[in-house]
């Protein structure tokens, strides 16, 4: 048994082979990244033919919180002061779709505002992603090729 709340052994064994031994992290989510922990929580309750909420009697995953309202506002008038001295240059379609992309991605994008909650950040992403003079707080958008 994996703890003594596993629903179902069985299915648990099963997943651990699938999953090369990590059944104790499927069903606890230890050593496991927030994306990991929903991934193998996500199969087993496949698995089971059930869903999340049902398996686990929990709410859908909560959105992670914004910085505060003072630290938003500083970091976007720091980004529009940094977009001002660039020339106000925006970036092509195609780089800000997959600047967009990425963010959609990310464990920090709030998809109920659209908005990056990493620290440092609380942007609006479909704004930030078209602005040549920003980078993501997290490092994860490419180096962009400048417009002229």
């Amino acid at each position: 048994m994996c703890t003594p709340r596993c629903p179902n052994p069985n299915l648990c064994v099963l997943l651990n082979r699938a999953m090369n031994g990590s059944r104790y992290a499927i069903w606890t989510g230890t050593r496991l990244s927030p994306d990991r922990q929903h991934a193998y929580r996500s199969a087993w309750c496949a698995a089971a033919g059930v869903s999340l909420q049902e398996a686990f009697k929990i709410q859908p995953w909560p959105e992670p919180d914004l910085p505060g309202l003072v630290q938003r506002a500083v970091n976007f008038g720091t980004a529009v002061t940094r977009h001002v001295a660039h020339g106000l240059q925006q970036l092509p379609p195609a780089q800000v779709q997959a600047r967009v992309k990425i963010c959609e991605q990310c464990p920090q994008f709030r998809a109920s505002d659209r908005t990056c909650a990493a620290a440092g950040c609380g942007c609006f992403i479909d704004i930030k992603a078209t602005w040549v003079s920003e980078q993501c707080p997290q490092q994860r958008w490419p180096q962009c090729q400048e417009s002229s």
